[in-house]
């Protein structure tokens, strides 16, 4: 009578274990995911390091963001702060071209 007891305890702590190891799976995967697609570890600029970024003030700075001119800011609330490879991106595309500037 003792070994059906055991067994059925054997059982249970498999079918535990498993479920343990399926749900640190899980867990694990989902860990991941989330890391791929937060921005925790990436540079992230305020209003100044967007001025010094864009060659500008920082009251250029808060125009073009009212202007529109400026990427999505991250993160809640009113403080305006971007991801660095946006304003680089942003920069990148209001650079002039050579043949805009040059004069006859």
């Amino acid at each position: 009578m003792d070994e059906p007891d055991r067994r059925r305890s054997d059982r249970r702590r498999t079918a535990g274990s498993e479920s343990v190891e399926r749900l640190a799976a899980t867990v694990g995967d989902l860990l991941k995911r989330l890391t791929a697609s937060s921005t925790g570890n990436e540079p992230t600029s305020g209003v100044d390091d967007a001025a010094r970024l864009l060659k500008t003030t920082r009251g250029g700075i808060y125009a073009m963001h009212a202007r529109g001119q400026l990427p999505r800011p991250i993160g809640p609330g009113r403080r305006l702060i971007w991801r660095t490879a946006d304003l680089l991106e942003c920069r990148a595309r209001r650079a002039s071209s050579p043949e805009k500037g040059e004069r006859r």
